[in-house]
């Protein structure tokens, strides 16, 4: 059974002049979901419900844990933009991993240091075929590290004028 991350709300954000991304990722704002074949959606928002608050309609703890660890990964940013010491290092407390726990934490999309550092990232990370790499000394982009990019630099609102070449990027053509 596949399934793609597919975002919900507006239209298609940006576009390729390559063609669409492979994989089933859409690049739209909104909230996320995952749509399996037969098109059940399982919304990716909030904290798992247990089956006697799924059968009451009471929420667990989720939201208000999650806004904390929102606030506590905001925290954690540097005053140069940047978690950890840059854009993919250390792995796990980057700014790219953070941004992404950001995104699926659906942290404000306007949220306007997210958006700075999103934007110091297209600036300062774009490699010679328009795409996102993990590393400086890499000189050619990743697939997965732009698909990633492209998931929470979309749900934060980042112009599509900026995101055209890492989508380009990514395409199959490429």
């Amino acid at each position: 059974m596949g399934v793609n991350l597919l975002p919900l709300g507006s239209p298609r954000l940006a576009t390729s002049t390559k063609g669409a991304v492979s994989g089933g990722f859409g690049v739209r704002s909104g909230g996320a979901r995952l749509v399996a074949a037969g098109g059940r959606d399982h919304r990716l928002s909030g904290a798992p419900r247990s089956a006697g608050a799924e059968r009451s309609g009471a929420q667990s703890q989720g939201p208000h844990r999650d806004r904390r660890l929102g606030a506590r990964l905001l925290a954690a940013r540097h005053a140069d933009g940047v978690w950890g010491q840059r854009f993919y290092q250390p792995k796990w407390t980057s700014s790219h991993y953070t941004l992404l726990d950001l995104r699926t934490l659906e942290v404000d999309p306007a949220h306007p240091l997210i958006r700075a550092s999103i934007a110091k990232i297209l600036a300062e990370e774009k490699k010679r075929d328009g795409g996102i790499g993990p590393g400086r000394s890499i000189p050619v982009s990743d697939v997965c590290v732009n698909r990633m990019f492209l998931n929470y630099a979309a749900f934060f609102g980042s112009p599509e004028d900026g995101l055209k070449s890492v989508v380009d990027s990514s395409s199959p053509s490429r």
